[in-house]
């Protein structure tokens, strides 16, 4: 991730320091319960944004750490913009994973994942195509599903994988 925000010591990074850190997901890290000396689980994990910065290549780590850290009946939340995003200074695109909804579906569920994008309406969410101040245009008007849709998906369970093998 980037590091401006720390380096600034902008938004929360000054009041909050013992527990904001940058690293980067696409590498392996875990975050340690110091009780358990375990991987630290939560109950959600979201990434507004950010699938379509990491490279197809480190896709596989990527889902990996957020397997290691979502509770077994924990959700994992995203917002995916499919379209470029060239940096005019540089020509750069920042946007380097480009595919549609069903793509990414079918990635996730590879990965032992069940998508179940229908738990949360856009409406809901705080980033992506449907967000504010977008939210306040009538229904439909702000939404272009192939250029930004959100993926919402849990880990497969054993008793799932069992099924899904037969």
């Amino acid at each position: 991730g980037s590091d401006a925000s720390l380096t600034a010591q902008r938004a929360e990074w000054r009041l909050l320091r013992d527990n904001l850190f940058t690293c980067d997901i696409a590498k392996p890290f875990v975050l340690l319960d110091r009780t358990t000396d375990q991987p630290k689980q939560f109950h959600v994990i979201t990434a507004w944004e950010v699938l379509e910065h990491i490279p197809e290549a480190d896709m596989p780590m990527l889902l990996s750490n957020i397997a290691k850290h979502l509770l077994p009946e924990g959700i994992f939340v995203a917002s995916i913009a499919n379209y470029d995003d060239i940096d005019p200074d540089s020509g750069v695109n920042w946007h380097v994973t480009l595919h549609p909804y069903a793509w990414w579906k079918e990635y996730f569920e590879q990965a032992g994942f069940i998508v179940c994008s229908e738990l949360l309406d856009p409406a809901d969410l705080a980033r992506g195509g449907y967000n504010p101040p977008n939210a306040y245009l009538p229904p439909n008007q702000n939404v272009d599903s192939e250029r930004c849709f959100h993926l919402v998906a849990r880990r497969r369970q054993p008793a799932e994988t069992e099924e899904q093998n037969k």
